[in-house]
């Protein structure tokens, strides 16, 4: 049973003392990225999808399509980490801190695609990871390591999805360069960038919100071999 501490200087209590989990489970890095592989690409498409024809500009299409994947892909990040923890009230928390991302996404998305793709993914990782990164006694312990290692895991998956979108489009742009024609391209090369740079993040960001350990293989088995 839990005691009341009378101490006033005492830290937050970490999420986990008010809302239950289990031991998170024991993954290995390839389960991860392949997890996250398909988190990416399903986010990806969903956003396509909810991309008007009617967009008047390439630049207008990746506006809507950036605001779409910050509500879409933080919740199902949320989802995962709650799979994680084998916890249905952290899947609530979860999808509630990451419409409180891609709400934050949202406002400080512009039509400067730099900090679009990379900087502000980048700055949120920080904040993914110290909202769903509460292992320890308390919340606040970590904190800054938390933020610095999730700094770095929003720029592998901003700076990664910018570079192979960029490559990708070399391969598939028709011309003449139309709207449509831009539409018809990002329906190829931004599944393929968003799932590879996905599949990164999501081993990056097990690394910086302390979610659990992982493993090179699935696990090992009773003689300290990997098992299939």
């Amino acid at each position: 049973m839990d005691t009341v501490d009378d101490n006033p200087y005492a830290s937050p209590r970490a999420l986990t003392k008010f809302i239950p989990s289990t031991e998170p489970r024991e993954l290995s890095r390839l389960l991860i990225a392949t997890a996250g592989a398909v988190l990416g690409v399903g986010a990806c498409l969903a956003s396509l999808a909810l991309v008007p024809s009617s967009v008047a500009s390439a630049g207008e299409h990746d506006l809507r399509l950036a605001n779409h994947l910050g509500f879409i892909y933080p919740p199902l990040v949320g989802l995962w980490a709650a799979w994680c923890r084998r916890s249905i009230p952290w899947a609530v928390f979860g999808v509630l801190s990451g419409l409180l991302v891609g709400a934050m996404y949202f406002v400080l998305c512009g039509y400067n695609f730099l900090a679009v793709m990379v900087a502000i993914p980048c700055f949120l990782g920080g904040v993914t990871s110290v909202l769903m990164g509460t292992q320890s006694g308390s919340w606040t312990a970590g904190l800054p390591q938390r933020f610095g290692r999730g700094l770095v895991a929003g720029l592998v998956l901003g700076l990664t999805y910018m570079l192979l979108l960029n490559v990708a489009a070399i391969f598939f742009m028709t011309f003449p360069r139309t709207v449509a024609t831009y539409s018809s391209m990002m329906w190829r090369a931004a599944p393929i960038a968003m799932g590879v740079a996905s599949g990164l993040y999501l081993i990056l960001f097990h690394w910086s919100a302390g979610l659990g350990r992982t493993t090179c293989f699935l696990r090992n088995g009773p003689s300290g071999t990997p098992s299939p």
